[in-house]
């Protein structure tokens, strides 16, 4: 069968109830989830709740699927890369060391987002 994920939600959610959306909801998930089921890790989502993207990733390395790959701060999520909090090039480096080898969605909204978020990625991954 398939491979199934299951993505992080933000609190900021108004017709939602957000689950997983805690370091400690995201974390317990990844120890429970059945064979050939994952995680898909929002970067944007957890820089909006404020939770450290690099703990998350690592604690839950194993069971990551795909990464959804947009900026954030606190309150705001799908800003194109580099308008927000992410430190990016030490993003690329953990993904390296944590030996990820799934799937990176570039998920921001507009054509002139998805562009610029796109070069800044090349260029960052160029870089290292």
């Amino acid at each position: 069968p398939f491979p199934i994920a299951i993505e992080n939600l933000s609190r900021g959610g108004k017709t939602q109830i957000p689950y997983p959306s805690t370091e400690k909801q995201i974390t317990d998930l990844a120890k429970i989830l059945p064979k050939n089921t994952g995680l898909t890790i929002d970067i944007g989502h957890l820089l909006q709740d404020d939770i450290d993207v690099f703990a998350v990733l690592e604690k839950t390395s194993h069971r990551i699927y795909d990464i959804h790959l947009h900026d954030g701060k606190k309150g705001l999520a799908h800003l194109k890369l580099g308008d927000g909090n992410l430190n990016l090039k030490a993003l690329i480096a953990l993904l390296d060391k944590i030996n990820y080898k799934g799937f990176v969605t570039i998920e921001v909204v507009g054509e002139k987002e998805i562009k610029d978020s796109w070069n800044l990625l090349k260029k960052t991954l160029n870089e290292n």
